[in-house]
């Protein structure tokens, strides 16, 4: 279990094309952190992110890169969904 703190930014076009993307700062019980950057776009099949270790037993972290894919739950009124990450480590 960690804190999540994320910010980032979709822009969808009229076409209903969109480019999405970045960062969230992940931070653990014992309050190590982690940042990782994620990016997609219509012409991707999944969406893509990256880890960066940041302190603590984290800190040396790189490598660690994958795939998600997102189901969009908004209604009118509330902005949220779903994301399945799946990690592969270089």
């Amino acid at each position: 279990m960690s804190h999540i703190d994320c910010s980032g930014t979709i822009e969808t076009m009229a076409d209903k094309t969109f480019k999405s993307g970045g960062y969230c700062l992940h931070t653990d019980r014992e309050g190590d952190k982690w940042i990782d950057r994620w990016w997609n776009d219509s012409s991707m099949k999944t969406g893509r992110f990256e880890y960066t270790g940041v302190s603590g037993k984290w800190k040396d972290m790189h490598g660690v890169k994958g795939n998600f894919t997102f189901t969009d739950l908004s209604t009118q009124t509330e902005c949220r969904g779903v994301a399945s990450w799946e990690v592969t480590r270089q």
